[in-house]
């Protein structure tokens, strides 16, 4: 089976990480299933593709692992794009430094949507970053139940107060719910990176697989 694109994933239980950090246990998104062998073909550069199902830790993975692309096509990303070089977090206090870095990443796109279209001006460097973060969760969870016409202008003053002090008020008459479905966007975008999902050739495109 493919590797679907997550449209919208909640953020890192850092206590969960830590904790798995801590017994020795590293969670591994490719290791789903370790009872299925690995079914691989390669291609004319050499390069092995197929399911990553199966594959115990990432040096057994293939070289183009099998996704589902935003589009709905189904192809390959390269193993090196999907893990962007970047270093699994091996220390309890390394996945709390990356879930501050993906909180802080979130919180100044939102704030970003806020100050442009409100004209105010906010130093998210002494904000609360982590309560901001459970605010745009709320905001998140209020526009897939439907609820944020009704819920949104409480939202929106909660986020205003926490990023201003309470020194900027909401406008009389402002349009609330497209307002806050732009600053989750927004914020959610912040935490996504997009790589090219290609055919099994690995060099023909075929659309982008979202990681975040």
């Amino acid at each position: 089976m493919p590797i679907r694109v997550a449209r919208r994933r909640r953020p890192i239980l850092v206590v969960a990480v830590a904790a798995l950090l801590a017994t020795g246990c590293q969670a591994d998104p490719s290791s789903v299933s370790q009872q299925a062998p690995l079914d691989l073909a390669t291609n004319a550069a050499g390069l092995t593709y197929g399911s990553a199902m199966g594959a115990s830790g990432r040096d057994e993975e293939p070289d183009l692992i099998r996704v589902e692309a935003t589009n709905g096509e189904e192809g390959y990303v390269l193993k090196e794009d999907l893990y962007g070089g970047d270093a699994e977090p091996t220390t309890p206090e390394e996945a709390v430094a990356y879930q501050v870095a993906r909180e802080t990443a979130a919180v100044t796109a939102a704030y970003a949507v806020l100050d442009e279209r409100l004209g105010t001006s906010t130093d998210v460097s002494v904000l609360d970053t982590a309560s901001v973060d459970a605010l745009l969760m709320d905001v998140r969870t209020a526009l897939a139940g439907g609820t944020l016409a009704t819920a949104g202008a409480d939202l929106l003053d909660s986020l205003l107060t926490a990023g201003n002090g309470g020194e900027v008020s909401r406008p009389t008459g402002l349009d609330v719910p497209p307002l806050l479905t732009e600053v989750v966007t927004a914020a959610d975008r912040a935490t996504v990176r997009v790589v090219p999902v290609y055919e099994s050739d690995g060099v023909t495109l075929v659309g982008e697989f979202e990681i975040g």
